[in-house]
């Protein structure tokens, strides 16, 4: 197909064709390639690694919990809001992500309590620059997307986790919901996910790491008991 499309290209770069035949036909998606999810022993190295190397440990940790414990994209980090975080009901809202779609996630206790200190401790750099983004950078400003994979790309190298990157932290909060016990219709609703395409690769992964036994990061207790999904 790559190879009618260069062709086709040609024949209209030469003159020899008026309009693009097969414009809109798209290419097959290739299967994804499987992913190994963070261990429980890779996220006790990562939180280790953050104390002793990241200038703003604090900001670092709430970034990697985040994606791996609440499932949130890198984008949906960067962009969350005071107006967002709801520490007494111990939900955030993720607004208009992907698709311009908006929908609650659960927090853990302990990371809810950790990022509400952060919120407060760093309130006067966030009025001075006058936003309402939660994670700042060393000068008070707003992280950008750009901010975000400088942080993911420095785990990697200080840890030695080559596989690492931020859907990583995403992928193993879905394989970890499905061998907590989780269904897929749930898990649909926590990632924002339109349909179950890309969810059944993680349920493949979850059966795969259940057989072989292997220890992945387990995520709270609040997303099994609370929603009753045992």
């Amino acid at each position: 197909m790559r190879a009618v499309k260069s062709f086709i290209n040609f024949l209209i770069d030469n003159d020899k064709l008026q309009h693009n035949p097969i414009l809109k036909l798209r290419l097959p998606r290739p299967d994804a390639q499987p992913v190994l999810p963070l261990s429980a022993q890779e996220v006790v190295i990562i939180n280790s690694y953050i104390n002793k190397y990241f200038e703003d440990p604090d900001r670092t940790y709430l970034i990697f919990h985040l994606m791996l414990d609440c499932g949130l994209r890198s984008g949906e980090v960067v962009r969350l809001r005071i107006s967002d975080v709801i520490p007494d009901s111990g939900i955030i809202r993720i607004y208009r992500s992907k698709g311009n779609k908006s929908r609650f996630l659960p927090v853990p206790e302990g990371l809810m309590k950790y990022l509400h200190h952060y919120i407060k401790e760093t309130s006067n750099d966030r009025k001075l620059n006058k936003t309402n983004q939660v994670f700042l950078l060393e000068d008070g400003r707003p992280i950008d997307s750009e901010c975000l994979k400088r942080i993911c790309t420095k785990i990697k190298k200080v840890t030695g986790i080559e596989r690492f990157h931020a859907h990583l932290c995403r992928h193993t909060f879905a394989t970890s919901f499905l061998m907590g016990g989780g269904n897929m219709e749930s898990l649909r609703v926590l990632t924002g996910h339109e349909d179950y395409d890309v969810l059944k690769g993680y349920l493949h992964i979850a059966h795969s790491m259940e057989l072989m036994n292997i220890d992945i990061y387990r995520l709270d207790e609040r997303f099994f008991q609370q929603f009753r999904y045992r």
